[in-house]
């Protein structure tokens, strides 16, 4: 199989957290830090999921429930659709990418 090698470093509280993640799912810590970076980027339906760590979550919660959103996904998602309405790129930046 070919592919690119990446290594990281965390701390032993960060490791020792994803030893247990990785004990509860039944794996290793290697194998279970490669299936949850090739499911974070698993194409689904045609998207793509994003995980984003959220200090203030039950803020976000509590203002897209009081909006009618339902869930702070939706929110997120009009959100940024707003904001890339508003600040579209430009065909330099777009020929960039």
């Amino acid at each position: 199989m070919n592919g690119k090698k990446i290594s990281i470093t965390v701390s032993d509280e960060q490791y020792e957290s994803i030893e247990k993640m990785a004990e509860a799912n039944g794996l290793r810590v290697a194998a279970f830090l490669k299936s949850e970076a090739v499911k974070s980027t698993k194409e689904i339906c045609g998207k793509r999921r994003i995980f984003v760590d959220v200090d203030n979550y039950s803020e976000i919660s509590e203002y897209a429930a009081s909006k009618k959103f339902g869930n702070v996904e939706s929110f997120i998602t009009f959100a940024v659709c707003q904001y890339m309405t508003r600040y579209p790129i430009n065909s330099k930046k777009t020929a960039q990418i």
